[in-house]
Parts: structure tokens; C-alpha cells; sequence
């Protein structure tokens, strides 16, 4: 990994708040969020449950998937309520392919923007995940869309491992070194050709 300065360690330290989605609140795997289900029941009864449709994406659970996006008024590019972070970020974030297509297929946005402004194909670079990179790219995910600190899809690849590892633990997500070595490497072959 190349050496990173001053400058790019503020970066790399928010690109770590954008990808957990840090605001002060605990933080949480995303199996632990609500798994309510449904919105409105009619207008009488007028509920504020959540559908969960972040869950399914990380878990890369297709029929669960599904299910929660047939419901009626669900939308495929809600945040969710802990992280602030859309299904396909999930789904993107964990390499669940098959989710991303799902997501995709029920009229996910593939530039839409996480509350800190970051993509799918930023977190898919920085944990790696060429297949999931390439699916977004292919649907027209755009790789230079900032987060609100400058960070892109290309400069998330730099990210030093003690901050990568930092992010994984946080979500849960089981990340070997040599393996996101590899999988970035394949992301930048990735975004090498689109340019």
C-alpha cells in the first residue's frame, strides 16, 4: 500500500465515519436492524414500521430480498436507519453480486448516495469486491462521485489496512489482507479499462 500523509490520512479517517456511517449512534451489524414489515397499512392505520431490505442485501439472502422489495411503497434506494446507508451499499460493501443484481433489478440507483454521499462502487473498491464493482459500473455507476470529503472510488482503493480492518470489524464483516489486496487490485484493473 503506498504511504499516505497528512492530508490523505483525514481523508482515509473520514472515508472510515462515511463507510460505517458514524454519526455518534452505536454501531450495529446489519443483522441487527429492524425487520419489521411493511410501511403503511392504509391510510387509516398510518404506520412508521421499516421494511428491512438492508439485511438481506449484506446477507446476499435473495428470497428474503425479494419478498421485502415486493412490498407495497418499499424504495430500493431508502437508507437505512442506522448507518444512513443504502441496500445496494450493503449488498456491494458484503460482495453479494446476486443482491446487487436484485437491487438493480428492482430500480436501485447505482450512483445513489449513502448519507455521507458515498456510492456502492466506492465501498465495493474499498473492500474489494471487483464482481460487485463491475455489475455497478455496467449499470452505470459512476466511480468519480465524491463523498462531502473528496474521497472517490479510485482513492477508497488506497485505504491503509488498519482502517480497512477497523470498518470490516465494525460491520462484522470477516476480511482477509492478501484477499482485499487481490480484489482491489482487480478493482483498479477494473477501473483502469473504463477510463
Amino acid at each position: 500500500m503506498p504511504r499516505t500523509g497528512r492530508t490523505g490520512i483525514t481523508t482515509l479517517l473520514a472515508l472510515t465515519f462515511a463507510i460505517v456511517g458514524c454519526d455518534g449512534s452505536s454501531v450495529q451489524s446489519p443483522s441487527t436492524l429492524s425487520t419489521d414489515a411493511a410501511g403503511p397499512k392504509d391510510d387509516a392505520t398510518k404506520s412508521t414500521e421499516i421494511v428491512n431490505i438492508w439485511t438481506p442485501a449484506a446477507m446476499g439472502d435473495g428470497a428474503w430480498l425479494r419478498k421485502s422489495l415486493a412490498t407495497a411503497g418499499v424504495n430500493p434506494d431508502a437508507l437505512d436507519p442506522t448507518f444512513g446507508a443504502t441496500a445496494l451499499a450493503f449488498a456491494a460493501d458484503f460482495g453479494r453480486a446476486d443482491a446487487v443484481r436484485i437491487l438493480l433489478d428492482a430500480g436501485a440507483d447505482p450512483n445513489a448516495l449513502n448519507k455521507d454521499r458515498s456510492t456502492p462502487a466506492l465501498g465495493a473498491a474499498f473492500f474489494g469486491r471487483p464482481e460487485c464493482l463491475q455489475i455497478l459500473l455496467d449499470a452505470g455507476g459512476d466511480p468519480t462521485i465524491p463523498t462531502q470529503d473528496g474521497t472517490t472510488t479510485y482513492t477508497a482503493l488506497d485505504a491503509p489496512w488498519p482502517i480497512t480492518k477497523f470498518i470490516a470489524d465494525a460491520l462484522r464483516m470477516p476480511l482477509d489482507p492478501e484477499l482485499l489486496d487481490a480484489g482491489r487490485d482487480e478493482c483498479r484493473r477494473i477501473l483502469s479499462e473504463g477510463q
